[in-house]
């Protein structure tokens, strides 16, 4: 031992004497100017990636990009014993009470509840609440309620309510509400009320329809609103703020229109007296009340009628304007259907007018009326042709 510390002092000092050592120091100042400079930075930046790559993954499950063919769920939610698929890509899924997957490609069975928190191809059928997290492209049919949040391609129907969050192509019907956030084309069909921001093609309801734009037709047993039409509204009351189109109801209201009180009177029909709507400048309607007397002129009838037909401007301030309407006429003093003398009637109109003002206008033409209760409906006795004359403000 003690000749081998011999030898080593011995080498040290050659060292030494040689200069060697000196170079030593430098090389290691040299070496430790790059590492700090160069070398350290890109080692932190690699060490950063690598420990930053196992933190990314996290966010996703291991499964992440598989596909299982079989899922089975007895209570839905995170993942757990009950619901072991919470985070698998599925293609057939069945659940029990409730059920969670993150994605859907096929077919998914629920007795009351299913969740998908991504996306949906294929049909799917759940007893109660159906909800996808992100879009849909197939047949959803939710017992009770439908949801999704993002966009729908294909066919939604549930017994009480359907609501997508974005835009939807298809077919959407519901037993009481249909609501889309986003764009709406094909028809949309619920019980009471359908809700859209645009509809293109058709909106059917039992009640209301209400959408933004319509690019086609509003049909509802109620009421209908709308901010641009283009096309048909159908209901009892139809609203808009410009209708490029038609609206057939008792009341049509659209703030590019026109609302007047109007009356006239005919060798038949005493007078009349009513409210004219123009929800554009080339079609309205009119509700009218008046009085008539018999042929016999013996017996005061009162006369219910509705109109609707076209205004067609000509030269000057002159227009015509063409409409068919119904009626009922039915006694004073005898108020019941059950009179012989209550009529339901026919007529078709034709007129000439004159704009004196914005809101004054003259106007007198033909009316061609027929009892509708006749027996013989060819039977010229039941048809009454007479002038008439009236004023519009």
């Amino acid at each position: 031992m003690a000749q081998v510390l011999r030898l080593y002092e011995t080498y040290d000092k050659e060292l030494t004497n040689n200069g060697f050592m000196e170079e030593i120091e430098m090389f290691d100042l040299k070496t430790l100017n790059k590492i700090t400079t160069i070398y350290l930075p890109l080692l932190l930046l690699i060490t950063g990636v690598t420990i930053a790559a196992p933190k990314q993954d996290e966010k996703h499950s291991p499964h992440y990009g598989q596909i299982t063919p079989f899922a089975f769920s007895v209570v839905g939610g995170s993942n757990s014993m009950l619901n072991p698929y919470s985070d698998r890509n599925v293609n057939f899924h069945l659940s029990l009470f409730s059920g969670q997957v993150r994605s859907v490609q096929g077919l998914q069975l629920g007795a009351i509840s299913n969740r998908v928190t991504s996306n949906f191809v294929g049909y799917d059928a759940t007893g109660i609440y159906s909800r996808v997290d992100g879009n849909f492209s197939g047949f959803m049919a939710g017992g009770l309620i439908g949801r999704v949040d993002g966009n729908f391609i294909g066919m939604q129907n549930a017994g009480i309510i359907n609501k997508v969050g974005a835009n939807f192509f298809g077919f959407q019907s519901a037993g009481i509400i249909n609501q889309v956030s986003g764009e709406f084309t094909g028809m949309q069909v619920s019980g009471i009320h359908n809700e859209s921001r645009n509809i293109r093609y058709a909106q059917i309801a039992g009640i209301s329809n209400k959408a933004t734009d319509v690019e086609g037709v509003q049909i509802a047993g109620i009421v209908n609103d709308a901010k641009h039409v283009r096309g048909v509204q159908i209901g009892l009351v139809n609203r808009s703020e410009k209708l490029d189109g038609i609206a057939i109801g008792l009341i049509n209201l659209s703030e590019s229109g026109s609302v007047h009180l109007i009356s006239w009177g005919s060798s038949i029909e005493d007078y009349q007296v009513g409210v004219k709507f123009a929800p554009n400048n080339y079609w309205y309607t009119s509700l009218t009340l008046g009085q008539r007397v018999t042929l016999a002129g013996q017996d005061l009838m009162t006369s219910f009628q509705a109109h609707m037909g076209f205004h067609l401007p000509l030269i000057a301030k002159f227009y015509t304007e063409i409409d068919l309407g119904s009626g009922n006429i039915v006694p004073n003093e005898i108020f019941s259907r059950e009179s012989e003398d209550y009529q339901n009637t026919l007529e078709s109109r034709i007129s000439l007018g004159l704009k004196i003002s914005p809101r004054l206008s003259v106007f007198g033409g033909i009316s061609h009326s027929r009892d509708m209760d006749d027996e013989d409906f060819f039977d010229t006795s039941a048809e009454k042709t007479s002038p008439f004359f009236g004023i519009q403000i």
